[in-house]
């Protein structure tokens, strides 16, 4: 299945967009030796490691190097590069966040677009894949699905595979409430080893304030259950999102500064809970690197849509303040950019990270669902917004 020519040619021009950045004698060094012009191809080969013919193996859908799965896997490879989240290594690191940075400041629309189209061509990649699996290991049977054993599985609120039997198969679920002490250790120590990996690239000192602990991450679970909402592959969790609800002084504490999420304790968010819930505190995304790659939007865009489902009664047509931290810098990223967010207070120290505000409603968040292109390219997400909203 190829890339569709639209998506091909946006991720070329982004490529050969970021190969006239200046390095810093002023001269690209990505421009072609002895020629005019500036080469999107040393780009890819001397920042993220694509050579030539992966690429161009890609673009008509002959890459099988690594498997059957080489495409999946590639087009997987292109959408962290261009989402900012692709690790590539201490020497290049820093040139791919200066690419990332030029390409969301002079070329977004392209960006928006690739990143979208990439998703959502390695969605239908997914399936072709589970497809094939099915067709052989069935000897190319058509097999009928239980559509009332899948009803059954959207009403309890698990969005999993179309093929969900096969052993091979990946067996999704988004967006579920932790039911459990031991499920709420295993999602707690990858967010923990999140905030330890950002610890270390922003060297500061092994000591220094991080992730809360895990008896006030659990503190804050049972004063809120929803607040935490985890998705999990072959039941193993791969991500988890935080969102809980605060009283108006604290909200506005955090924003001056004046708190951090270590000063949230369960009797504030009890007591917003039980008031009209029109703020709240993002703690954020943490996620493992798959759940961080492909599953990204599903992940947030269920924990959006079970926040709807779950809150939009108590908070009908009110205005909502979300106040947040940019801990990481894929999180920083995605408030700003993603999740629009607005910078309330830039850090003063490298102790401290930039805070964040929204201002919205819950109708502006269906609409962002309905309509955003990162949560449109997922047709199992889309299933579900129909579905409830």
């Amino acid at each position: 299945m190829l890339p569709a020519k639209d998506l091909r040619e946006a991720v070329d021009r982004l490529f050969t967009s970021a190969a006239t950045l200046p390095a810093k004698n002023n001269r690209s060094v990505f421009e072609y030796k002895n020629e005019k012009g500036f080469s999107g191809a040393l780009v890819r080969h001397i920042v993220f490691g694509i050579d030539a013919s992966q690429m161009s193996q890609w673009r008509t859908d002959k890459l099988i190097k690594d498997g059957p799965r080489a495409q999946l896997k590639f087009t997987e490879k292109l959408a962290r590069i261009l989402s900012g989240t692709e690790n590539v290594g201490q020497f290049a690191q820093e040139e791919a966040d200066r690419m990332f940075a030029f390409w969301k400041a002079k070329c977004s629309e392209d960006l928006s677009y690739a990143v979208s189209g990439l998703h959502r061509y390695a969605s239908e990649l997914e399936q072709l894949f589970i497809e094939s699996i099915r067709k052989r290991r069935l000897g190319n049977e058509v097999v009928s699905v239980d559509a009332s054993s899948n009803s059954k599985a959207h009403e309890a609120g698990a969005d999993t595979a179309e093929f969900e039997d096969h052993p091979l198969e990946a067996k999704m679920t988004f967006a579920k409430q932790i039911p459990n002490g031991q499920i709420l250790r295993q999602v707690y120590r990858f967010d923990e080893q999140a905030y330890g990996k950002q610890i270390a690239a922003d060297e500061l000192p092994a000591d220094a304030p991080n992730n809360i602990s895990l008896s006030q991450f659990e503190n804050w679970w049972r004063a809120f259950p929803p607040g935490f909402l985890y998705s999990s592959k072959h039941n193993t969790p791969i991500a988890v999102v935080g969102m809980f609800p605060v009283t108006e002084a604290w909200a506005a504490q955090f924003v001056n500064r004046q708190v951090s999420e270590f000063d949230l304790s369960p009797d504030i968010i009890r007591a917003a809970k039980e008031g009209a819930r029109t703020h709240w505190y993002f703690s954020g995304i943490s996620a493992t690197e798959e759940g961080r790659g492909i599953y990204l939007p599903r992940v947030l865009g269920h924990a959006l849509l079970e926040w709807v489902r779950f809150n939009a009664g108590a908070i009908g047509d009110r205005k909502i303040t979300v106040v947040s931290e940019g801990t990481t810098q894929i999180g920083q990223e995605l408030l700003a950019n993603l999740a629009q967010f607005e910078l309330a207070s830039a850090p003063s120290s490298p102790l401290e990270k930039p805070r964040y505000i929204l201002l919205t409603s819950v109708e502006e968040v269906k609409r962002v669902l309905k309509r955003k292109p990162f949560f449109v390219s997922s047709k199992g997400l889309q299933k579900e917004v129909e579905l409830f909203l």
